[in-house]
């Protein structure tokens, strides 16, 4: 019988994700990892409804949409059957989603070149000692995870975040506070990397010299070489599968 990756609980299950989704996603993890091979043929309705913990119509709704997907097929008094092409199909259906994420990042990395060498520049004429101490702090941090082969995104977060506060200007705090959420998605687990890891430290300390020096320009442009370089780590080849 299939068993489901994880219990699905009503009571927990997001609310803008209807149940029906919830388990047609579980089958087509169960594809994606081999577990159902072309060909399978799926336990019957009431044994999925007992397997997941749902009624046999929402289970019914599931196979309904992974059948407009042409993940599987219904044979008539035969059953539900794994279609011989559904790998191929997911494995487009996550590429095509893999792209679109791709030129959203793209997008976020635009931004953050059109604000952050300003924030940069602004932090080198106005951080104190204080500020440079944090900064340095944050620095040694990085460069400790990652001699112990650890890429910490929430690093890289805590540099840009003391960074604009060594502006000392409100409206920059709040800018870079609403959108925490979206330069967040440019630091996903999903594109660390050890490459973008070493490319961070290198050019942290190269930007951290320049704003403790209290050179503006200096800091403007190693801001920008440092977002040039993470870009370049993100979406060299193989990036994110970098192990080394």
């Amino acid at each position: 019988m299939v068993q489901p990756i994880f219990a699905i609980d009503i009571g927990w299950t997001n609310k803008a994700v209807r149940l029906y989704q919830e388990i047609a996603h579980q089958i087509e993890l169960l594809i994606s990892e081999g577990r159902l091979e072309p060909g399978d043929r799926l336990p019957p309705e009431r044994a999925l409804a007992g397997s997941f913990k749902v009624s046999r119509n929402c289970v019914r709704e599931a196979l309904r949409a992974l059948a407009e997907k042409k993940l599987v097929e219904s044979r008539q008094g035969d059953g539900t059957y794994v279609r011989d092409d559904a790998a191929s199909d997911l494995a487009r259906t996550f590429a095509e989603a893999f792209s679109a994420q791709r030129e959203r990042i793209a997008e976020i990395f635009e931004l953050r070149r059109a604000v952050e060498p300003g924030i940069a520049a602004l932090a080198a004429e106005k951080a104190t000692p204080r500020d440079i101490a944090r900064l340095k702090a944050v620095v040694f941090d990085q460069e400790r995870a990652l001699e112990a082969g650890r890429v910490d995104p929430g690093l890289d977060a805590a540099f840009h975040k003391a960074l604009a506060e060594a502006t000392h200007n409100r409206v920059v705090g709040e800018i870079m506070t609403a959108l925490t959420g979206t330069m967040a998605e440019s630091r996903s687990e999903f594109l660390q990397s050890a490459r973008r890891g070493r490319a961070s430290l290198a050019t942290h300390l190269a930007l951290l010299a320049a704003v403790e020096a209290g050179d503006p320009e200096a800091s403007r442009l190693a801001m920008c070489a440092h977002l040039d370089r993470v870009a370049g780590a993100v979406f060299a080849p193989g990036a994110n599968q970098e192990t080394d």
